[in-house]
């Protein structure tokens, strides 16, 4: 897990009024009906291109989860991108490097998962869909990282 940008446990930034793929407004972060996973990417980016179908299959299993994809770019890279990846209407992808910058991505495919209220219960890189699949239990489990495991688990034992 990078250690910069808001910290888990934090309220994560918000952004209203982003338009995604089908033309839809997105919203990141605050109060939502549902968690979110925030999935940070970049249309040249190779791992991220690989990790797609996972994405795209946990997106439509998931239906207690939206999955956004957030991107840079220029207009060509994401509609080139877009016209290879298979995506559709389960998930959403958006243009929007504000995000990006407000949650300190530094390196891609990075992944922050928000619960309903907005605050970040897990994040990291994600080079592969274990790591991906690692925020939802980090939701579900409360516990951000195996590293968090590991250093309670060490000051438990200390105690």
């Amino acid at each position: 897990m990078m250690d910069t940008g808001p910290k888990v446990e934090q309220v994560g930034p918000s952004f209203a009024g982003l338009i995604d793929q089908e033309g839809r407004t997105v919203g990141v972060g605050g109060h939502r009906d549902k968690p979110q996973l925030l999935l940070f990417t970049a249309p040249s980016c190779s791992t991220c291109k690989s990790l797609l179908p996972g994405v795209r299959a946990m997106a439509r299993a998931e239906s207690d989860l939206d999955v956004i994809i957030i991107s840079d770019g220029t207009p060509d890279e994401h509609r080139e991108f877009l016209a290879g990846s298979g995506i559709g209407s389960e998930l959403s992808y958006i243009d929007a490097r504000d995000v990006g910058i407000a949650y300190q991505v530094g390196t891609t495919p990075y992944g922050v998962i928000l619960d309903e209220h907005g605050k970040i219960r897990g994040k990291g890189l994600c080079n592969h869909m274990a790591q991906v699949e690692s925020l939802l239990n980090a939701l579900e489990s409360g516990t951000p990282s195996l590293q968090h495991l590991h250093a309670q688990a060490k000051s438990g034992s200390a105690a």
